[in-house]
């Protein structure tokens, strides 16, 4: 698949109406609960919004960035999680986050009807920049308002990188940009909702066993509850767990035991060669 190909494919983003700035701002306002740094990034759109939309660029004119739109926002989400110093707990939940809520965004483009839309590296053919931008805007917009809510200290910093975006060209902000915008919002509020009740933060209140045949415990256990997580495509946590092994010298302990034993003191130099 070429870049451009994948730029489209990884981008997608479909609408059913066009959200107006002032509803978005509303939306937005209500989730974060003050709408400065939203209304700084939407009012800007505003602007665009008496414009006729603009015809097709010439075939010289080609995309800004080839990479999939959603490639730098995962790796804005990458620099997040370091400059934050998160576990690899709370990191694979961002990086989780973040691409389900870009992937249900791009989805939605089966409802734009921008089908025939093309993005050749030589620049865009008919169709394409609307659908260019709509995806575009629809990628920004999931992936700002998920890191936003994560990291609240930088939510101004990503609104800036979306109006960022939005200007990428000369003449943009594109009127199909906003649209995918507000369609990116939604489906990240969408996994916000879900966020705030997916137990991941609930407290552990087991206990760790003792006695023989049991580990060592070295401090508390790192993270406990994640199996209680609600899992994005599962039925539960515990859908593929294995039986319990058997119990600490049981028979079926002390056969399993004295098997590995015999293979560990007979292996033969192949085995051992795999082994090094």
């Amino acid at each position: 698949m070429s870049n451009a190909q994948s730029s489209a494919t990884s981008a997608r983003i479909g609408a059913r109406g066009r959200r107006k700035p002032n509803s978005a701002r509303r939306a937005l306002g209500n989730l974060f609960g003050s709408a400065t740094v939203v209304a700084a990034v939407v009012t800007a759109f505003a602007c665009s919004e008496a414009k006729t939309p603009l015809d097709p660029p010439a075939s010289t004119q080609s995309p800004p960035i080839l990479t999939p739109a959603s490639v730098g926002w995962q790796l804005q989400a990458r620099n997040l999680v370091g400059s934050h110093s998160l576990s690899p707990l709370a990191a694979a939940r961002i990086y989780a986050a973040l691409s389900v809520a870009q992937y249900n965004a791009i989805n939605e483009s089966d409802n734009v009807g921008y089908k025939d839309g093309v993005l050749p590296s030589i620049g865009f053919e008919t169709g394409g920049r609307s659908r260019y931008e709509v995806e575009r805007g629809a990628v920004a917009g999931a992936s700002w308002i998920v890191l936003s809510f994560f990291f609240a200290d930088a939510a101004e910093a990503l609104g800036q990188r979306v109006q960022t975006e939005a200007n990428s060209f000369a003449d943009n902000p594109h009127p199909q940009f906003e649209r995918g915008l507000g369609l990116g919002v939604s489906a990240a509020t969408r996994m916000i909702d879900r966020l705030k009740a997916d137990h991941f933060a609930d407290p552990w209140n087991g206990t760790i066993p003792t006695g023989p045949g049991k580990w060592i415990n070295n401090g508390p256990p790192a993270g406990p509850g994640l199996g209680r997580m609600t899992p994005y495509f599962l039925t539960s946590g515990d859908q593929f767990r294995s039986a319990a092994p058997p119990a600490f010298g049981s028979p079926g302990f002390v056969t399993g035991l004295n098997e590995i034993s015999t293979l560990s003191a007979t292996r033969t130099p192949d085995q051992l060669a795999s082994a090094r």
